[in-house]
């Protein structure tokens, strides 16, 4: 389900820049397989895993797409990497808290 939903985000991605389309379908889809079999092996009732894991897999995503298609400004593409990562990261806070809350309702009924 981790690389359906990595394929359906890099189409999805790749549909509004209309740029690189085989490079975000791809590295999508790896980063969705590889974070979706973390999910079987990682224990997530911690949300500092749940920000290291969308933290390193935004740097992993952004790393792997550089590789297919490399960017003109190796610099500032970094910059906006980590820029990307970090709010990634700090967002996932306030979705891991939801997502536990609708767990938890799904697991009381």
């Amino acid at each position: 389900s981790g690389a359906a939903l990595g394929f359906l985000c890099g189409l999805l991605e790749s549909a509004m820049l209309s740029r690189y389309v085989g490079s975000y379908l791809v590295t999508r889809t790896i980063v969705g397989f590889v974070v979706g079999s973390m999910e079987e092996r990682i224990v997530l009732n911690n949300p500092f895993v749940a920000i290291l894991i969308t933290a390193t897999g935004t740097l992993f995503v952004e790393g792997s797409f550089f590789l297919f298609a490399p960017q003109p400004n190796v610099g500032r593409w970094m910059m906006q990497m980590l820029r990307e990562a970090l709010y990634n990261g700090t967002i996932s806070i306030p979705i891991y808290l939801v997502m536990r809350r609708f767990t938890q309702l799904g697991d009381s009924s």
